[in-house]
């Protein structure tokens, strides 16, 4: 599903993509958030959802500026998965943008 947002290179974001967000780009503040996350649709808000083992914390896309979103090319998004799987196959489904943007 197409998002209202778009990363710091103007492409849309769409729901399932797989976002680098910081939410003060290109500077150093303690206690910020910076990370790579999923971009979910939930009770109508768009959030970029942080997950780890057993754990996940969803924060608005909108808090995050415009510079500070990235869209992870197909490399990146193999390698989150990879990583979010401990080493197995991400499921192909979820990390090729081109299948899930057509939706």
């Amino acid at each position: 599903m197409k998002t209202r947002f778009k990363d710091r290179n103007g492409e849309i974001i769409y729901t399932g993509d797989i976002v680098s967000v910081e939410q003060y780009p290109d500077k150093y503040v303690g206690g910020s958030y910076s990370y790579a996350g999923i971009i979910e649709e939930r009770n109508g808000r768009i959030y970029a959802v942080y997950y780890d083992i057993g754990e996940e914390e969803a924060l608005p896309l909108s808090m995050f500026p415009k510079a500070g979103r990235l869209i992870l090319d197909e490399r990146g998004r193999y390698e989150y998965w990879k990583t979010a799987f401990l080493g197995g196959e991400p499921p192909e489904e979820l990390y090729k943008r081109e299948i899930y943007s057509k939706v």
